[in-house]
């Protein structure tokens, strides 16, 4: 089994808490499907650039939004 880096896990953490979250606040401000899953990809990715600026705990949700 590989190893997992600090990042990858604080990563896969900030995912697994706040990706229903997202995906539902893209999906109540989108017309189409499609649109709310492209932009929660995009947060997400941004988010795994910026890891390092990712507030801890529940300050990451407002985080994501922005």
């Amino acid at each position: 089994m590989e190893q997992l880096d600090s990042r990858e896990v604080a990563f896969r953490r900030l995912y697994q808490l706040h990706f229903d979250a997202v995906l539902g606040f893209a999906l109540r401000r989108s017309n189409r499907p499609e649109d709310a899953s492209d932009v929660t990809a995009d947060t997400f990715l941004v988010a795994w650039r910026r890891m390092s600026h990712v507030p801890e705990g529940e300050a990451a949700r407002p985080w994501l939004y922005g």
